[in-house]
């Protein structure tokens, strides 16, 4: 399956870095996972 989270700004904080658990859990089960940032509020995921 193809999934795309949205997070509304890339900041190094703690929505963020559960919605990057959740992604990796997905990806090992065989999903297709994509992160995007409406925004970027620091250069934490750059």
């Amino acid at each position: 399956m193809k999934i795309i989270q949205v997070q509304t700004q890339a900041e190094a904080a703690g929505a963020q870095r559960i919605s990057d658990m959740v992604g990796e859990g997905l990806r090992v089960r065989g999903h297709d996972v994509r992160t995007v940032f409406m925004y970027r509020k620091t250069d934490a995921f750059d």
